[in-house]
């Protein structure tokens, strides 16, 4: 008899989980990795949600937020290296939407989740400065989040409450996605952009509404070279 879906995905979490936490350690204790970034920025985020396979835009707003962390740099050929590292990382959304009978619904979901990415990066000397762009899958792993509503009419009802993680909670802890990022270095002083799309359905219960991570972020850091 199959296993059921939610139980080979937990699975699939768990070995990702593990892989990552392995393959991180193993570049850390590397005598290829030649440098370490320090690096933070602003997040600015929100979901994308399918109901029965239509996009559900109605709304959602922008959430911001902020992400800190370390990356390493493992080179591979001389414009080619393999990143990695951990990033400490807001997720979540806010909605905002006034019912025709004027019942006003907002939300603030706001949730933080220990950052793996593992991104190839290539890099061009133009000048005294460096230019790269990065790609890779990421997970994520959910520390803690919040959830922040309030339901406006003739009465008003509102809550602030933690977020339930796990197959009997609000949203999966793990997420599994891919980023993408363009970014210069200049004196070891590095300016970055960079996209992060969830592909893995946040909700635990498989039902016809798909909700994944989507967050934009801006960043400064900077990198200590390895003597």
């Amino acid at each position: 008899m199959p296993k059921p879906l939610h139980l080979n995905l937990d699975y699939m979490e768990k070995k990702a989980c593990l892989l990552s936490f392995l393959l991180m350690m193993t570049c850390y204790g590397s005598g290829y990795a030649q440098t370490f970034t320090l690096k933070g920025g602003l997040n600015l985020s929100s979901r994308i949600s399918h109901y029965e396979g239509k996009r559900q835009k109605e709304g959602l707003e922008i959430n911001p937020g902020f992400h800190l962390g370390g990356l390493i740099d493992i080179p591979i050929k001389e414009r080619i290296s393999i990143e990695t590292g951990l990033i400490l990382s807001m997720k979540g959304y806010k909605y905002h939407l006034v019912q025709p009978n004027l019942t006003e619904l907002k939300s603030k979901v706001d949730l933080l989740y220990a950052h793996v990415p593992v991104n190839g990066r290539v890099t061009f000397n133009v000048g005294r400065a460096k230019i790269f762009g990065t790609v890779g899958p990421y997970i994520g792993y959910g520390i803690v989040g919040r959830n922040k509503y309030s339901v406006i009419n003739s009465t008003s009802i509102s809550d602030n409450s933690k977020i339930r993680w796990g197959d009997k909670g609000e949203v999966r802890r793990v997420d599994l996605g891919v980023g993408v990022g363009v970014g210069i270095e200049f004196n070891s002083i590095i300016f970055g952009v960079n996209y992060d799309l969830g592909l893995l359905n946040q909700l635990p219960v498989d039902f016809d509404l798909k909700v994944k991570n989507s967050v934009l972020g801006v960043s400064v850091g900077y990198r200590f070279a390895k003597k």
